[in-house]
């Protein structure tokens, strides 16, 4: 049976999901009621200030994709943007516990979310697997030293390019990014352009679950136009 299936997993995420359908749900109503006084799109920053303890969680149909992804890629290093109250992280979590090997390090911005993450990752049976940072992940990725085989991206949507480029010189070859998007979000739309891009380095699709989920690769060297490949 997958670690992701057991009762103590089972237990924690259930735990996270009661505090997300209600702090999620309050979230909204704060941030739909402040653009109505405004009358227009509140900033990335200014609905982070409005988020308190809302996990804004991923689905249940999308970590049983995380969960896919890393149990298919196999990766010796994951790396998670956006921890939040750990339900992606457990997801993640799991995936290496079913394969015995790896190490996920995960960060978020917010100390009290951070701290709960560890204790629903320790509830779960999964904090050996876990590495939780606390702060700006501007600061707490750039020390990463190894090749990254899993990046996911679900923290601030205005920051997912900078992570990205931050992250970029220690993907692995065969890396995969998985980035949760959002509804009618520019740095969203941002980001998908990058990736998209025909020229650029990466491969990228989206599975069509809740807002989306991008998913991407690198290019192979064979995979690149012609003249990419004569300049590299």
């Amino acid at each position: 049976m997958s670690v992701l299936a057991s009762a103590q997993v089972q237990q924690a995420l259930q735990e996270l999901r009661a505090v997300g359908d209600r702090e999620d749900r309050l979230y909204r109503e704060r941030v739909g009621a402040r653009e109505a006084q405004l009358g227009s799109m509140l900033s990335p920053g200014d609905r982070a200030a409005l988020a308190a303890d809302a996990p804004l969680a991923i689905s249940s149909e999308v970590g049983a994709v995380l969960h896919a992804l890393a149990l298919t890629t196999r990766p010796s290093l994951i790396v998670e943007f956006g921890a939040s109250l750990g339900i992606s992280t457990i997801y993640l979590a799991s995936a290496l516990a079913d394969l015995g090997a790896g190490r996920l390090i995960t960060t978020e911005l917010i100390p009290d979310k951070a701290k709960r993450a560890e204790l629903a990752l320790a509830g779960a049976g999964l904090s050996r697997y876990v590495e939780v940072r606390v702060g700006d992940a501007r600061q707490t990725l750039a020390d990463i030293d190894r090749p990254v085989d899993l990046l996911f991206l679900d923290g601030a949507n205005d920051l997912y390019l900078t992570i990205l480029e931050l992250l970029t010189p220690r993907l692995s070859a065969a890396a995969v990014i998985a980035a949760d998007m959002s509804f009618g979000d520019r740095d969203h739309d941002r980001y998908r352009a990058h990736v998209n891009d025909p020229e650029g380095d990466l491969i990228a699709t989206e599975v069509r679950l809740d807002a989306g989920l991008v998913i991407a690769t690198p290019r192979s060297a064979d995979q690149r136009a012609p003249e990419d490949v004569q300049g590299s």
